[in-house]
């Protein structure tokens, strides 16, 4: 098998039915790729979610910052329209592609403290990491997500019905916080030659281009409980990847090379950290 160059997108999110059964969810949404279990890129937004919906990509990004979440957003190498990579996967590499939502609704998230707000979005990342792919993203290493988590049968399910109120201290102000969905897609360098691909047109990418969109279910049923919660949340997910056998911007002009990084990249600090320029 040839070397391929990947980016990976969470393109929709689909709620079929929600966590809380008043209103929407309001979801701290995590997205992350590893691959062979060391972190190529993550971010995480809290956004409002609504039963039925669809969305994913930059709307993701547009709705946190509409509805007053811009505080929540955190991004490693990743877009705003959710993309991660690209990333060179050769073979025998494994990749392991985590998506996690957890509804916050029910408590009062310190929007207005950039400072807690950071360390909360950290803390959610590294349990879920811990917990779907076996590692960490950064050094909190094991005493620290058992600190927040707890060991033993029920710490953990105990920490995904409130897990705003473990790392934060506080307790819930309603029933129904808590993981709603959380998943990891695991795919070999096999597995990914193996997807069925169709050409995508390469705009940002040399050479030609494919993608593959990759679906799964998720619901909550570890800790739902419908007597309060009413019905199971059930969640549909896609992730978009696309490839290429070379990934370059410099086969475009200058002019357009520096376009097409402000219009992907958006608020980065630095253009050259984001695409290798010299500006």
């Amino acid at each position: 098998m040839s070397t391929w160059f990947y980016t990976f997108q969470l393109t929709r999110v689909h709620p079929i039915e929600l966590r809380s059964n008043i209103g929407g969810d309001t979801d701290l949404m995590t997205f992350g790729v590893a691959l062979n279990k060391r972190d190529q890129g993550h971010g995480s937004a809290v956004v409002p979610m609504f039963r039925n919906s669809n969305i994913g990509g930059k709307a993701l990004y547009d709705q946190s910052v509409q509805n007053g979440f811009v505080s929540t957003i955190k991004r490693e190498r990743m877009t705003k329209d959710w993309t991660l990579g690209p990333t060179e996967i050769r073979d025998g590499d494994a990749v392991d592609i985590v998506v996690a939502g957890t509804n916050t609704n029910d408590s009062q998230l310190p929007t207005a403290d950039q400072q807690k707000m950071d360390r909360l979005t950290i803390d959610f990342l590294n349990v879920y990491y811990s917990w779907l792919v076996g590692n960490f993203v950064s050094t909190l290493g094991l005493e620290k997500v058992v600190e927040l988590i707890g060991l033993g049968g029920g710490a953990f399910a105990s920490y995904l019905a409130d897990p705003v109120g473990r790392l934060l201290g506080w307790q819930a102000q309603g029933p129904c916080n808590g993981m709603v969905f959380a998943g990891t897609v695991s795919l070999s360098a096999n597995d990914l030659e193996a997807l069925d691909w169709t050409p995508d047109p390469a705009r940002y990418a040399a050479g030609p281009k494919e993608l593959s969109v990759v679906t799964r279910s998720y619901d909550d049923s570890v800790d739902h409980d419908t007597n309060v919660c009413g019905t199971i949340a059930r969640t549909e997910i896609d992730v978009t990847i696309r490839r290429a056998p070379t990934w370059s911007l410099q086969k475009e002009n200058f002019v357009q090379r520096v376009t097409s990084v402000r219009e992907r990249y958006g608020d980065l600090e630095s253009l050259t950290e984001a695409a290798g320029l010299r500006i």
